[in-house]
């Protein structure tokens, strides 16, 4: 019996804010009140950074360099009780920031929801922008935090143990690969959780690869009982392999096979392990079914 045949983790949705169609969540704040359009001051306008992704220059230039109030359309604000003055934006915080270098604007057209807390507001920035498009996992963490998602909340508890940042850039301190991630985290986080001291180890100094991340995870959930990457026999030898051999020959694997699944990683691990020895290391291949996405 291979790892992923054990009991698996369960880890409950976030509450009655979430509903999902699907594939697609929704994420749905507990106010269902219509708002009240208004013209506010767009000085009385903030952010809040705790959920908001980070302001994309490039769309910002774009807008102020072509200002269309067509385009503009409302400001999705919330007005949080007491007596800061300010009004928070939920969506439009790109256009916000282009009125901003505008000096003839003055006021922009708003929609004012009265929301109880950041939480409900980070709430209405998911709901909002996964309806208009949909974001990266990247520019959805943040609020997913706030919002208390108990995946991203385990990706947080992940991340500091790696001692790395959720987010881009893809380098030595981040974790970029968040969906993979927390489909892992999803799917049986007692074996991501088990590897992943490994996984960080492996990857230390280095941008930590979607690839290697699925192979570790991919090879230890076809292990059999009583065997795991964790143990020092296993790991160590990862480790001496490197970063970079490890995902060479995943690189190579896949290659070979036309597809860069977590089963065609998984076997890339294998067999860089594998390399040499006489006594080969063994996992089911055949019992264990793999993902298909290309990495």
């Amino acid at each position: 019996m291979t790892r992923s045949a054990q009991k698996k983790i369960s880890i409950p949705v976030a509450g009655p804010a979430i509903r999902t169609f699907g594939r697609v969540r929704h994420f749905l704040p507990t106010v269902n009140e219509p708002g009240t359009q208004i013209r506010l001051d767009k000085r009385n306008l903030a952010i809040d950074p705790r959920y908001q992704r980070k302001l994309n220059e490039e769309r910002v230039r774009r807008f102020s360099a072509a200002w269309n109030w067509l385009a503009c359309g409302v400001i999705k604000v919330s007005k949080r009780p007491g007596k800061d003055g300010h009004y928070y934006i939920i969506d439009g915080q790109h256009r916000w920031a282009a009125a901003m270098r505008i000096e003839e604007i003055r006021d922009l057209p708003c929609i004012v929801f009265e929301l109880e807390s950041p939480k409900e507001e980070a709430l209405g920035f998911l709901a909002s922008n996964t309806e208009h498009r949909n974001p990266t996992m990247r520019d959805q963490y943040a609020a997913l935090l706030m919002a208390e998602d108990p995946v991203a909340q385990r990706l947080e508890v992940h991340a500091k143990t790696a001692k790395r940042v959720v987010g881009a850039p893809a380098d030595k301190l981040h974790i970029s690969c968040v969906s993979l991630v927390m489909r892992f985290i999803r799917e049986d986080d007692e074996i991501l959780t088990a590897v992943w001291p490994l996984i960080a180890d492996i990857a230390k100094d280095h941008p930590m690869h979607a690839r290697l991340v699925s192979g570790v995870y991919g090879l230890e959930r076809r292990l059999p009982n009583g065997i795991s990457l964790s143990q020092a026999r296993y790991g160590d030898r990862l480790r001496q392999i490197g970063n970079d051999s490890l995902l060479r020959e995943i690189g190579n694997y896949c290659a070979l096979e036309g597809t860069g699944g977590e089963k065609q990683c998984a076997m890339g691990v294998l067999r860089a392990y594998n390399n040499g020895l006489r006594q080969k290391l063994r996992a089911d291949f055949d019992g264990v079914p793999g993902y298909g996405s290309n990495y």
